[in-house]
């Protein structure tokens, strides 16, 4: 992922110091040297293909995901430096992969609810009815006992074990006890059929029931299941869906101090992640000195296929890294396609968003809004064909709104030859101190609003630079103030609700036509 841009700035002044020599630092980037020896492409990124492994758990997946170096962009020069581009970094080769079980028959994509209201950490409020007709199941880490037949909270079983063993019914719910904690991983490899989710729930009162400390806090093999109302945390992944499995829901819980709170592998799809909160995932899979193969502090990192991030709050994506500085991102795509991530909200990550691979196609960002204080974060990262983890081809980022406050942010990169294939930009807010955005070429840019630093890229017709009038960023306020030029000025993007489910479009400005905003908020 981005470590974005800590490193380039300090190597950018020991190449000052030396004059016109480049120290060999990075991956998949040009070094340009002009004057000063700033780099090119300073939101540019150096993207490794990292295969991780599932450590001391047999058929561990692979997760795959970026990690890279971003260079400090400068005005072109003639004089490029190329280096060449290093081959992925190995992984110690994992445990066979075993096949996933085959669904039951009749899975269907299960509807998505509306969005609720976040759950919070440690509340002490009872459980909102779960999907599911019963019966139930229940796990009491006090007072249970595997012995038990767990058909009731009198008769709970005790262990996580018992519970991953139990065959669950489409339709039955396995709920745990809130206030109980769990250390191992939940295995669910039965699926839902004919409409009928298997559900994955709590009980009782008090905060939410803990399943922590393992490879996988929660294993989800099966389709059509719902994991909802629970807390993971302190694992590599807080739920993984390997290859395989589809339908699945994570909604509604909290996710921890993991590498990556929710991990949906290659060959998984169709799955959605609602409503949930992600707080300061922000351990590494690789952190070691040397080699610029550090990765990790995912909020959700997709490898596979159509799947919606929706309605989440995402924070502290970010961890020390020995090759970077800084790693960590609220959302990752690498090899993904297809997927939407939308109406989420974004606070401190290190990076938004960083997309790689040439499989990596079809993705949609839209109505997110995204807040940062950190030094040096990013909102987007994707890149081209000439980058050596790309093209990344139909990134479209529709109506989000982004303040970044830290004296090296940027907005967006797309670098390696940015065009129009690449990325697609419509209706969004961006300020950003050091740079609103570069592209190393022209691509599909209109109707957008730039604000704070420098736009080292082609403006479309509609769009233009200066202050969007913010009602109070400072406080945390990014909704349109009255005379914003972003009221009533951007074209429909398909959407029909703002960050906030005010109806799109709306008319903002009292003249009797309602025209979309930019921007996450309809006024």
């Amino acid at each position: 992922m981005s470590p974005l841009f800590r490193l380039s700035r300090q190597l950018s002044n020991r190449v000052s110091a030396v004059r016109k020599s480049v120290e060999d630092h990075t991956r998949l980037r040009r070094l340009i040297t002009r004057n000063n020896l700033r780099w090119a492409g300073a939101v540019a990124l150096v993207s490794v293909v990292l295969v991780i492994v599932f450590g001391g758990q047999g058929g561990g997946a692979q997760p795959e995901n970026l990690s890279a170096e971003s260079l400090k962009t400068a005005a072109p020069t003639s004089r490029p430096t190329t280096k060449p581009t290093p081959l992925p970094t190995p992984a110690p080769t994992p445990a066979p992969t075993p096949e996933p079980p085959p669904p039951a028959p009749q899975v269907t994509a299960l509807p998505v609810p509306p969005p609720a209201p976040e759950p919070e950490p440690g509340t002490t409020s009872g459980p909102v009815p779960l999907p599911g007709t019963g019966p139930n199941y229940y796990v009491d880490d006090v007072n249970g006992n595997d012995g038990n037949p767990g058909t009731s909270e009198a008769a709970a079983w005790r262990s996580l074990n018992r519970a991953s063993d139990f065959t669950i019914p489409p339709g039955a719910r396995l709920l745990f006890r809130r206030g109980g904690v769990w250390s191992g991983t939940l295995k669910v490899e039965e699926s839902g059929a004919g409409g009928l989710p298997v559900v994955i729930g709590s009980y009782g009162s008090g905060p939410p029931p803990v399943i922590q400390g393992a490879n996988d806090c929660i294993l989800l093999s099966g389709s059509g299941i719902v994991v909802a109302q629970m807390q993971m945390q302190d694992c590599w992944s807080g739920v993984r869906i390997p290859g395989g499995a589809s339908f699945n829901r994570v909604q509604d819980s909290v996710l921890a101090g993991n590498v990556a709170g929710v991990l949906v592998s290659s060959g998984a799809s169709d799955n959605v992640i609602i409503s949930n909160i992600f707080q300061n995932n922000n351990k590494m899979s690789v952190n070691t000195p040397g080699g610029y193969d550090d990765s990790g502090a995912f909020g959700v990192l997709l490898n596979g296929d159509r799947n919606e991030v929706a309605y989440n709050h995402i924070s502290g994506s970010v961890a020390f890294s020995y090759d970077y500085g800084q790693d960590g991102a609220a959302v990752e795509i690498y090899k993904g396609q297809g997927n939407s991530i939308h109406h989420n909200t974004a606070v401190d990550n290190q990076t938004f968003t960083e997309l790689g691979d040439a499989r990596t196609a079809d993705n949609t960002f839209a109505y997110n809004v995204v807040l940062s204080s950190l030094a040096d974060s990013t909102f987007l990262v994707t890149r081209g064909g000439a980058d050596g983890h790309g093209p990344v081809a139909n990134t479209r980022v529709l109506n989000n709104t982004v303040v970044m406050t830290g004296p090296g942010s940027e907005g967006f990169v797309c670098h390696g030859g940015c065009n129009g294939s690449v990325l697609t930009m419509r209706n969004n807010v961006i300020q950003a101190v050091l740079k609103a955005g570069y592209a190393d070429g022209a691509f599909d840019e209109d109707y957008n609003i730039y604000g704070g630093g420098i736009t080292q890229f082609p403006l479309g017709p509609n769009s233009g630079v200066g202050n969007p009038l913010l009602i109070n960023p400072g406080a945390g306020d990014l909704h349109l103030a009255l005379g914003s030029p972003a009221i009533d000025s951007g074209i429909d993007t398909g959407y029909g609700a703002d960050l906030e489910g005010r109806s799109v479009p709306r008319d903002g400005n009292g003249d009797g036509v309602a025209i979309p905003d930019r921007g996450a908020f309809e006024s």
